[in-house]
Protein backbone atom coordinates (compact mmCIF):
# COMPACT_ATOMS: atom_id res chain seq x y z
CA UNK A 1 0.00 0.00 0.00
CA UNK A 2 2.81 2.34 0.88
CA UNK A 3 4.46 1.83 -2.52
CA UNK A 4 1.19 2.87 -4.24
CA UNK A 5 1.26 6.21 -2.41
CA UNK A 6 4.91 6.77 -3.28
CA UNK A 7 4.24 5.93 -6.94
CA UNK A 8 1.20 8.24 -7.00
CA UNK A 9 3.28 11.03 -5.44
CA UNK A 10 6.06 10.63 -8.02
CA UNK A 11 3.62 10.63 -10.96
CA UNK A 12 1.83 13.71 -9.59
CA UNK A 13 5.14 15.49 -9.04
CA UNK A 14 6.29 14.81 -12.62
CA UNK A 15 2.94 15.86 -14.08
CA UNK A 16 2.70 19.11 -12.13
CA UNK A 17 6.24 20.31 -12.77
CA UNK A 18 6.45 18.98 -16.34
CA UNK A 19 3.34 20.88 -17.51
CA UNK A 20 4.06 24.06 -15.58
CA UNK A 21 7.31 24.73 -17.47
CA UNK A 22 5.56 24.59 -20.87
CA UNK A 23 2.87 27.06 -19.77
CA UNK A 24 5.43 29.50 -18.36
CA UNK A 25 7.49 29.36 -21.57
CA UNK A 26 4.49 30.29 -23.72
CA UNK A 27 3.44 33.12 -21.45
CA UNK A 28 6.96 34.55 -21.32
CA UNK A 29 7.15 35.27 -25.07
CA UNK A 30 6.71 38.99 -24.61
CA UNK A 31 9.55 40.55 -26.57
CA UNK A 32 10.67 39.75 -30.08
CA UNK A 33 12.21 41.15 -33.23
CA UNK A 34 11.85 39.40 -36.58
CA UNK A 35 13.92 40.43 -39.58
CA UNK A 36 13.48 39.17 -43.14
CA UNK A 37 16.20 40.00 -45.68
CA UNK A 38 16.48 39.38 -49.39
CA UNK A 39 19.75 40.21 -51.16
CA UNK A 40 20.98 39.75 -54.69
CA UNK A 41 24.70 40.37 -54.98
CA UNK A 42 24.92 40.65 -58.74
CA UNK A 43 22.15 43.27 -59.01
CA UNK A 44 22.80 45.08 -55.74
CA UNK A 45 19.16 44.66 -54.69
CA UNK A 46 18.43 44.53 -50.98
CA UNK A 47 15.14 44.30 -49.10
CA UNK A 48 14.82 44.19 -45.32
CA UNK A 49 11.64 44.05 -43.21
CA UNK A 50 11.86 44.20 -39.42
CA UNK A 51 8.93 43.73 -37.00
CA UNK A 52 8.98 44.02 -33.21
CA UNK A 53 6.59 43.10 -30.39
CA UNK A 54 5.03 46.59 -30.45
CA UNK A 55 3.79 46.13 -34.02
CA UNK A 56 6.35 48.44 -35.63
CA UNK A 57 7.21 47.24 -39.13
CA UNK A 58 10.22 48.91 -40.78
CA UNK A 59 11.08 48.41 -44.43
CA UNK A 60 14.36 49.27 -46.13
CA UNK A 61 14.74 48.62 -49.85
CA UNK A 62 17.75 49.41 -52.04
CA UNK A 63 17.75 49.07 -55.83
CA UNK A 64 21.38 49.71 -56.73
CA UNK A 65 20.92 49.55 -60.49
CA UNK A 66 18.54 52.55 -60.36
CA UNK A 67 20.30 54.22 -57.43
CA UNK A 68 17.07 54.15 -55.44
CA UNK A 69 16.55 53.67 -51.74
CA UNK A 70 13.30 53.54 -49.82
CA UNK A 71 12.55 53.44 -46.12
CA UNK A 72 9.04 52.98 -44.77
CA UNK A 73 7.50 52.44 -41.34
CA UNK A 74 4.10 50.96 -40.48
CA UNK A 75 2.19 49.96 -37.37
CA UNK A 76 0.42 46.68 -37.90
CA UNK A 77 -2.99 45.84 -36.46
CA UNK A 78 -3.19 43.94 -33.15
CA UNK A 79 -4.82 40.91 -34.84
CA UNK A 80 -1.92 40.65 -37.30
CA UNK A 81 0.58 41.05 -34.48
CA UNK A 82 -1.13 38.28 -32.50
CA UNK A 83 -0.97 35.96 -35.53
CA UNK A 84 2.77 36.62 -35.93
CA UNK A 85 3.34 36.02 -32.23
CA UNK A 86 1.45 32.70 -32.32
CA UNK A 87 3.41 31.49 -35.36
CA UNK A 88 6.67 32.66 -33.79
CA UNK A 89 5.81 30.81 -30.61
CA UNK A 90 5.50 27.60 -32.63
CA UNK A 91 8.73 28.35 -34.52
CA UNK A 92 10.89 28.85 -31.43
CA UNK A 93 9.97 25.36 -30.21
CA UNK A 94 11.75 23.64 -33.12
CA UNK A 95 15.40 23.54 -34.16
CA UNK A 96 15.49 24.57 -37.85
CA UNK A 97 18.57 23.97 -39.96
CA UNK A 98 20.81 26.92 -40.76
CA UNK A 99 20.16 26.69 -44.52
CA UNK A 100 17.49 25.44 -46.90
CA UNK A 101 17.66 25.16 -50.69
CA UNK A 102 21.39 25.53 -51.23
CA UNK A 103 21.74 22.42 -53.40
CA UNK A 104 24.06 23.84 -56.06
CA UNK A 105 23.13 21.12 -58.58
CA UNK A 106 19.50 22.33 -58.57
CA UNK A 107 19.59 25.97 -57.45
CA UNK A 108 20.35 28.66 -60.06
CA UNK A 109 23.17 30.81 -58.64
CA UNK A 110 21.59 34.09 -59.76
CA UNK A 111 18.58 33.79 -57.44
CA UNK A 112 18.61 36.08 -54.41
CA UNK A 113 19.46 34.75 -50.98
CA UNK A 114 16.85 35.27 -48.28
CA UNK A 115 17.43 35.22 -44.55
CA UNK A 116 15.11 35.11 -41.56
CA UNK A 117 16.46 36.27 -38.20
CA UNK A 118 14.43 36.18 -35.04
CA UNK A 119 15.31 37.26 -31.55
CA UNK A 120 13.01 36.70 -28.60
CA UNK A 121 13.47 36.85 -24.88
CA UNK A 122 13.59 33.02 -25.05
CA UNK A 123 15.77 32.31 -28.06
CA UNK A 124 17.69 33.77 -31.02
CA UNK A 125 18.14 32.01 -34.37
CA UNK A 126 18.56 32.61 -38.09
CA UNK A 127 17.79 30.62 -41.23
CA UNK A 128 18.97 31.23 -44.81
CA UNK A 129 17.04 30.27 -47.98
CA UNK A 130 18.09 30.06 -51.60
CA UNK A 131 16.14 27.87 -54.03
CA UNK A 132 13.36 26.96 -51.67
CA UNK A 133 10.90 24.12 -51.77
CA UNK A 134 8.04 23.93 -49.29
CA UNK A 135 8.61 20.24 -48.55
CA UNK A 136 12.19 20.97 -47.44
CA UNK A 137 11.18 23.00 -44.41
CA UNK A 138 9.48 22.10 -41.15
CA UNK A 139 5.78 23.03 -41.11
CA UNK A 140 6.31 25.60 -38.34
CA UNK A 141 8.98 27.42 -40.32
CA UNK A 142 7.01 27.39 -43.56
CA UNK A 143 3.86 28.60 -41.78
CA UNK A 144 5.71 31.44 -40.05
CA UNK A 145 7.51 32.54 -43.20
CA UNK A 146 4.31 32.49 -45.27
CA UNK A 147 2.40 34.52 -42.66
CA UNK A 148 5.22 37.02 -42.22
CA UNK A 149 5.47 37.62 -45.97
CA UNK A 150 1.69 38.12 -46.12
CA UNK A 151 1.96 40.79 -43.41
CA UNK A 152 4.72 42.52 -45.37
CA UNK A 153 2.64 42.45 -48.56
CA UNK A 154 -0.44 43.71 -46.72
CA UNK A 155 1.26 46.80 -45.29
CA UNK A 156 4.09 47.50 -47.74
CA UNK A 157 2.18 47.80 -50.99
CA UNK A 158 5.23 49.20 -52.82
CA UNK A 159 7.12 45.91 -52.51
CA UNK A 160 6.77 44.14 -55.85
CA UNK A 161 6.02 40.65 -54.55
CA UNK A 162 5.43 38.60 -51.43
CA UNK A 163 7.04 35.46 -52.83
CA UNK A 164 9.54 33.70 -50.63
Amino acid sequence: MRSKYILLFIISFIFIFGCKEEIQEYESLDSFTVEYEMNSGWTGYSFKAMLNQHGNLKINEIIALNHQQRESAFTIQPTDLLMVKEKLNALIRIEPKDKYGFDISVAPPELPVKKLNFETNLRTDSVAFHFLEEKEMPVELYSFLESYLEIIAKYDTLHYSSSN
